[in-house]
């Protein structure tokens, strides 16, 4: 292994610890010192490969972002799934990995309200090519018209994330929500959103 593969093998291994420390008892609580310990490793090593907590954050989050995008990704890639399916999946692959949601992909998270702000930025970021491939594909066959509909799809998904956080809202409001606020034909998600939205309760 040459020396580049081994520095990188124990950044991540630093980042999978910090990961797991942040999740289990939030990343304010977690120290530089509990990083190293946790890893076997001096503190001043964590240092040699980042130059703050505050950068082992942004590690940790772009990893799991990373993991997540990229089986989004691939699950999109299929051509079997039309522009109302991918936008379905999308949303409900967002739901499944926000922070602030309480799903079995984040639990504890929530309570990370600085990992959940980093995390957030950076998924946004991300997603950005799955969205413009989204909107295009929408556009495309028709059903996408909208001036910025990419900021569009960006607000629904922020809006009705953030609606969830304080008070239930049921699957057949989030997808007239989601065909009202992106101008959709009305009832294009009803059949496929009752299916692909699994995080919802009917």
């Amino acid at each position: 292994m040459t020396e580049y593969k081994e520095k990188e093998v124990r950044k991540q291994e630093l980042v999978e610890v910090a990961l797991r420390l942040f999740s289990m008892q939030g990343y304010e609580k977690t120290t530089v010192s509990e990083i190293a310990k946790a890893s076997g490793v001096a503190k001043g090593l964590v240092y040699y490969y980042f130059s703050s907590k505050e950068e082992i954050l942004e590690a940790v989050a772009n990893y799991v972002c990373s993991r997540h995008v990229d089986r989004l990704h691939k699950k999109l890639e299929s051509s079997r799934f039309d522009f109302f399916e991918r936008l379905l999946l999308l949303m409900e692959a967002y739901y499944d990995i926000h922070p602030y949601t309480k799903s079995k992909s984040v639990l504890g998270w929530h309570q990370n309200t600085v990992f959940a702000d980093v995390f957030h930025r950076i998924y946004l970021k991300r997603i950005d090519e799955i969205l413009s491939d989204i909107v295009t594909q929408g556009e495309t066959e028709g059903y996408l018209k909208l001036e910025y509909p990419k900021l569009m799809i960006v607000m629904t998904l922020e809006g009705i994330f953030g609606l969830g956080r304080y008070e239930g809202v049921k699957k057949s409001e989030v997808i007239l929500l989601i065909e009202q606020s992106l101008n959709l034909p009305k009832h294009s998600l009803f059949n496929k959103g009752k299916q692909l939205l699994t995080h919802f309760e009917n």
